[in-house]
């Protein structure tokens, strides 16, 4: 495939090819998309879903708001980095986990290995299995098209519904580059509708694709770690950078 151009779903290339500078100048200054294969959703349910995640992983989600999110981690009794993701809570017994897909399994093993009699089910097949991210400083302004919603502000990991091309999607507020962004989520048979949604919307604003190459660029020049390659479970958490982010000293 070639750099910055994705397939359409007509069998031609829905937009023109770009460089890597151009990516990376688009990223930086206006707003660009990429689809989220390597990552994926899973939600847990159940009336002791936050209590026990609380009891589990390294932050504070007892408190969380409906709507609200968080980056999050689990560890081994040494404090050894098992795997990261970010939790977003969308509703009193509902938690939805965004994961790289390669973590997943550890996270669900992990989690079981320790749930006893506490009421939480786990689903990794959720219908919202189509990812895509849009990241740049004008991200916002082109969720607003995509959503027809005035202006909003939204925190980081701040999880809502909305009707885009009407379809129902989540939108998560999430920087995968250093860049306001979002990760949106659709069911798979609706994702040539929001691709073209965002292509459509996003026109005045020039946005465009980019490729693996710029993506990874653009996270490393931001210091977002990932895991496997600049992180492992040989790391204790303080090593990893996600301290900031992922953590409560005062559970």
């Amino acid at each position: 495939m070639n750099r910055g151009a994705l397939p359409s779903f007509n069998g031609k290339s829905s937009m023109a090819v770009t460089t890597l500078t151009e990516e990376h100048q688009q990223a930086r200054e206006g707003c660009v998309y990429f689809i989220l294969d390597d990552w994926c959703l899973l939600a847990a349910t159940g009336k002791d879903t936050f209590s026990f995640l609380q009891s589990q992983t390294t932050n504070e989600v007892v408190n969380l708001a409906v709507g609200a999110g968080l980056g999050n981690a689990l560890v081994d009794r040494k404090a050894r980095l098992l795997c990261n993701f970010s939790l977003h809570k969308t509703s009193d017994t509902t938690a939805l986990i965004l994961i790289e897909a390669h973590q997943r399994d550890t996270l669900i093993h992990q989690l079981k290995e320790y749930q006893f009699r506490e009421d939480i089910s786990w689903n990794t097949e959720v219908p919202f299995n189509f990812l895509v991210a849009l990241q740049g400083p004008k991200s916002p302004v082109l969720l607003e098209r995509l959503t027809e919603s005035g202006p909003g502000l939204h925190n980081t990991n701040d999880v809502f519904t909305a009707n885009i091309a009407g379809h129902e999607t989540q939108v998560i507020c999430k920087s995968l580059t250093g860049e306001e962004g979002y990760v949106l989520a659709c069911a798979e048979t609706h994702q040539s509708d929001l691709i073209q949604a965002i292509q459509k919307a996003g026109e005045s604003v020039g946005i465009i694709p980019i490729g693996a190459e710029t993506r990874d660029t653009l996270r490393i020049e931001a210091g977002i770690p990932v895991y496997s390659r600049d992180m492992d479970k040989s790391h204790i958490l303080p090593e990893t950078g996600l301290e900031h982010s992922s953590v409560s000293y005062n559970k």
